[in-house]
This record gives structure tokens, C-alpha cells and sequence, in this order.
């Protein structure tokens, strides 16, 4: 290696990825360099983090990505197509010889039942161990981030979180919280191995994060519980692949059925430091928050 650990994040303009690159890049003794498929989504990155174009089905831009790469912190996507890049990066990067990687999963993948979220993790885990370099899996629940920026964001926008949870519980995490911890196993000796499942302080329900973020934003905002019908048909209808609209509703069942409850210390043992709460991190983002909930949400598209 040289003066500098050069670190190479894949999946880098979403909102765990472009985190990462954030903590990554404040560390004088790394340079960072983030996978870029759309030239669009640099704005998600500090100007301090060095571009390199990537497509997983061009094998030249997946070698060249790697020239010169030490670590690498990778994130597939959690549908069909991750277990397949998962393998192109994983034996580009035994090629080159990287040192270690860190990979961003799903909380626990081994619990039952197993949705096809789970199953495709597994296969992903399996295939960075296969190759044999040192690694570190991180096993996240639902990210705070996905009311700003991800998933559920245009919900936001309409003032209502429409979704088939019903009264479910789970651990809604900070990606900051995620990145932290990803930083901490890129830079640092003795995570080689482990597993860690990262987690919020506290299980809450959507009709909880409704409430707070009714509170920082001043707007009503509230909780919607769908059927599994109709999860399913606003998702055809907003253009979704039916694979995808049945996947999600599968994790959203295991929230929902309680088999995502699970809070964990990981976080405080490695950092010394208390995970943030989702009111943390409304009242941080609630410049955005507000925006989102006084902005009219973009016209459905028509059905057929």
C-alpha cells in the first residue's frame, strides 16, 4: 500500500454508499474512490472523491475501477441483479489483490421466515467469502434515509406513509451510524471476520415515525397501513417490476410480523458512541423533511 489506503466504494451515490464516501473522505490517510454508472448522481459526492466510471456488464470498466485499489467497501443491489454484480466485483477484486472488503447486507438474513431480500444477501455473503480476501459484513434494518432521500420519500410528500406495515416494530438505523462503522472496519485492524448487526436504539412503529415526523415538520403526517393487495398494485402502478413490488412486501411482512424487533449494542461496543434515534435524525433533517411534506408530489403515472 501506499502513503495513502485507497478505497474503492461500489453502489456510491445511494444513500449508504454516498455516507460512507462522506466519513471516508474527511481521513487524510485515505483517498477515496466511488463507482459512478450515472454522471448525474456526482452530486451526491464530496468534490474530494475521485469518480471512475463502472458498469458491472463491461468487464474493461470493472478492471480499470480496480487498478491500484486497496480496500474496497461494496453494496449490491438487494434485488436480483446483486448476487450476479456481487460476483463480477468480487472476482475483479480477487484479481487485483485487494486486501479486504467490507459489505453492506441485510439484518439477519438466517432468521425465518426468509424473504427474497434474505436469500439474496446470503447469496452475495457467500460470495465474497468464497473468494477468500479478509472480510467484514454489516447487517442493517430500514434506513432513517429512506424519508429523504430513498423509498419512501415521495410518501413524505404526500403526507401520508402508505405502506403494509401495520403496527410492526423495528430498528430504524442512521446510514450515518452505518457509515461509521464501515469507516471504522476500511481503516482499522481486527473487524476481518466479523459479522455486526447495526441497529437504531429503539424498535418503533411507522405510526411512531409519523408522529415525529408530524412534530418537525408541521405538517399532518400520518400512517396508512395498505393490504398486501394494494402494496402491490401501487407499486405496478408507479412502474415497479412485479418481482420487486412482491420482494419488498416480503420484507415488509417480516417488519410487520415481528421478526425484525431485534436492537442491538453493536453499534455503542465499536464506537463508543449512543446509535441515533430516528428523532435525532428528523430534527437534523428537518430543513429537508419540511420541504418534502410542503412539496406536491410528482403526478402518478397512468395505469396500463
Amino acid at each position: 500500500m501506499g502513503s495513502k489506503t485507497v478505497i474503492l466504494v461500489t453502489g456510491a451515490t445511494g444513500i449508504a454508499g454516498a455516507e460512507v464516501c462522506a466519513q471516508l473522505a474527511t481521513m487524510p490517510s485515505v483517498e477515496v474512490r466511488a463507482t459512478l454508472h450515472s454522471p448525474e448522481k456526482r452530486q451526491f459526492l464530496p468534490d474530494t472523491v475521485a469518480i471512475v466510471p463502472f458498469d458491472t456488464e463491461d468487464s474493461a470498466s470493472v478492471d480499470a475501477a480496480f487498478v491500484g485499489i486497496d480496500k474496497l467497501f461494496l453494496l449490491t443491489p438487494g434485488g436480483p441483479p446483486g448476487p450476479p454484480a456481487t460476483q463480477v466485483i468480487m472476482d475483479a477484486a480477487k484479481r487485483h489483490s485487494v486486501a479486504s472488503v467490507v459489505k453492506l447486507s441485510s439484518i439477519d438474513p438466517h432468521g425465518q421466515p426468509q424473504a427474497p431480500t434474505d436469500l439474496w444477501a446470503l447469496e452475495a455473503e457467500a460470495m465474497v467469502r468464497d473468494t477468500g480476501i479478509p472480510c467484514t459484513f454489516l447487517r442493517p434494518p430500514w434506513f432513517n434515509q429512506n424519508f429523504t432521500r430513498g423509498y419512501f420519500a415521495p410518501m413524505v410528500m404526500q403526507n401520508v406513509l402508505a405502506l403494509p406495515f401495520g403496527e410492526g416494530l423495528t430498528g430504524w438505523i442512521d446510514t450515518r451510524d452505518i457509515a461509521a462503522v464501515a469507516a471504522m472496519a476500511l481503516t482499522e485492524a481486527g473487524h476481518e471476520g466479523k459479522t455486526y448487526t447495526l441497529t437504531g436504539p429503539a424498535a418503533i412503529s411507522l405510526t411512531d415515525v409519523a408522529a415525529i415526523l408530524t412534530q418537525v415538520t408541521g405538517r399532518d403526517i400520518r400512517f396508512q397501513h395498505l393490504t398486501d393487495e394494494q402494496w402491490v398494485q401501487a407499486m405496478l402502478a408507479m412502474g415497479r417490476p412485479e418481482i420487486e413490488a412482491h420482494a419488498t412486501l416480503a420484507l415488509i411482512a417480516k417488519t410487520r410480523d415481528g421478526y425484525l424487533t431485534q436492537i442491538t449494542d453493536e453499534f455503542e461496543s465499536l464506537t463508543g458512541c449512543k446509535p441515533r434515534t430516528f428523532e435525532d435524525f428528523a430534527r437534523d433533517h428537518a430543513g429537508l423533511l419540511t420541504m418534502l411534506a410542503n412539496t406536491p408530489p410528482p403526478p402518478m403515472p397512468p395505469a396500463g
